[in-house]
């Protein structure tokens, strides 16, 4: 019952909470697709053998609270997060990058996995996701999901992530801080840098972007 409520609490910060508009993108709280765990930059474009399944995990990076307040008088700051109790995006494995578009051909997504007990609310590409247990962060990603997928063909396909249909934060995807439980709700950025951009390619090159210099970002991990 605990668990569930901490479940149940992460969706509720994501479809209740609207914090002020006005963000500004940085490398930080980036999600990505990525055929490593960890989130490396470099594994976001992967040429799979036809017909023959592989992994892509749906990967936080650089989570950071921008809004994090103690409670105790301290003005907000950033922190980093230590762990991550929720998320919300869609994952288009569309032929573009409007959601709705047509589906990819020639792919199949055989399943996916959530990194833990988990309540999801959304159908097809919406996904709007609690955790039961906060998934903690290694490094400086947190591995949200996994999805199994088989391409029949060698054509190129691109993969687009974007806001849900009613985004809790409009115009952006969304994380939840999990070690605390107030100013949790922080805006998302797609690993692409912008909705336009693919974040994962198959047979096709894709780089996964940052827009600060990754000593900024490993300073704030440390």
């Amino acid at each position: 019952m605990k668990k569930l409520f901490f479940a149940v609490s992460a969706l509720a910060a994501l479809t209740l909470l609207v914090p002020s508009a006005g963000f500004a993108q940085t490398a930080f709280n980036q999600i990505g697709l990525y055929t490593d765990a960890a989130g490396v930059p470099s594994s976001a474009s992967f040429n799979p053998t036809a017909n023959v399944p592989f992994s892509v995990y749906l990967v936080v990076t650089n989570p950071v609270n921008h809004a994090f307040n103690d409670g105790a008088g301290t003005p907000p700051y950033e922190r980093v997060m230590t762990a991550v109790s929720g998320f919300e995006s869609q994952v288009g494995f569309w032929t573009g990058p409007t959601a709705g578009a047509p589906t990819l051909p020639g792919l199949f997504v055989l399943s996916q996995t959530f990194n833990g007990s988990a309540i999801r609310l959304g159908e097809g590409n919406e996904y709007v996701v609690g955790f039961a247990a906060p998934v903690p962060v290694a490094g400086v990603a947190a591995m949200m999901m996994t999805f199994s997928i088989m391409v029949i063909d060698s054509d190129p396909k691109e993969v687009f992530l974007n806001t849900t249909s009613i985004p809790s934060i409009p115009g952006f995807m969304a994380i939840v801080d999990g070690s605390i439980e107030s100013n949790n709700l922080q805006a998302a950025w797609p690993s692409s840098g912008d909705y336009a951009n693919p974040v994962f390619g198959i047979n096709t090159a894709v780089v996964a972007v940052e827009t600060e210099s990754w000593g900024n970002v490993k300073s704030l991990f440390r």
